[in-house]
C-alpha cells in the first residue's frame, strides 16, 4: 500500500491506498448536469460490483445545485445502507455544485491535489421581472418567489453545515465567506480541515 505521497490534516487517520485515488473507479469531469449525474450513476453501478475503496474524482466548474445535491445523496444512501467506503479526490478546480458533492463524504475521506482550487458561494437566482397583470397576480408571483428563496436558504445552510463538519470553520464565518465567491487553495483547506489530506 502506497501512503506516503499523502499529507494529512488528522495523523491517526486511516491509512488510504493512493491507487483509489489515482486511479478512482469514478471520474466526474465538466459540468454538473444531468450528463454527469447519468455518468455518476453508470460508473457507480460498475464500482458497486467490486470491493474495497470506491474513488471518486472530480474536476467541475459548477453547474447545478440540486443535481450537485442529487450525486451527494447517492453518495450518502451509498455510505450509509450499503456500508460501502468512498472517498473523494478534487482536482485542479472543484467549483459550486462540486463542493456540494465534496460535502457528501466524511471529511477524513476528502482530498485535494496540491494545486487544486474550491469555490464556495452561496446559491444563486437569475433576475426575474414581476409579471404583468393584475396586482393580486403579482403578489401572488412574489410570495412564490419568497417561498423559493427561502427553501434555497434552507438547502444551502445544510450543505454547508454538512461541509465543516470536523472543520474549524463556524457557519456563521463560512456564510459570510461564501456570500462573496470564496476562492480555497489545498493549503488553505488542509489547514482549515476541510479536507482529510493532499496528494
Amino acid at each position: 500500500m502506497n501512503t506516503h505521497q499523502i499529507s494529512r490534516t488528522d495523523p491517526d487517520a486511516a491509512d488510504i491506498d493512493i491507487s483509489s485515488l489515482l486511479a478512482p473507479r469514478i471520474k466526474l469531469h465538466g459540468k454538473v448536469d444531468d450528463g454527469m449525474l447519468h455518468s455518476f450513476l453508470s460508473q457507480l453501478d460498475a464500482a458497486l460490483g467490486k470491493d474495497g475503496l470506491i474513488g471518486v474524482q472530480v474536476f467541475t466548474a459548477g453547474g447545478d445545485a440540486d443535481v450537485g445535491r442529487r450525486i451527494a445523496d447517492e453518495i450518502r444512501l451509498c455510505r450509509e445502507h450499503r456500508g460501502r467506503d468512498l472517498a473523494f479526490f478534487g482536482v485542479t478546480n472543484v467549483y459550486s455544485a462540486g463542493v456540494t458533492i465534496m460535502g457528501a463524504f466524511p471529511r477524513e475521506r476528502r482530498y485535494l491535489g496540491r494545486d487544486a482550487v474550491l469555490l464556495i458561494h452561496g446559491r444563486k437566482i437569475q433576475e426575474q421581472k414581476l409579471p404583468a397583470g393584475p396586482l393580486p397576480s403579482a403578489l401572488q408571483f412574489a410570495r412564490l418567489k419568497v417561498s423559493e428563496l427561502e427553501n434555497g436558504l434552507r438547502l444551502e445552510r445544510q450543505e454547508f453545515e454538512r461541509l465543516i463538519v470536523g472543520s474549524t470553520l463556524t457557519i456563521e464565518a463560512l456564510e459570510e465567506r461564501a456570500a462573496t465567491n470564496w476562492y480555497v487553495t489545498a493549503e488553505e483547506a488542509l489547514t482549515l480541515k476541510l479536507i482529510g489530506g493532499l496528494v
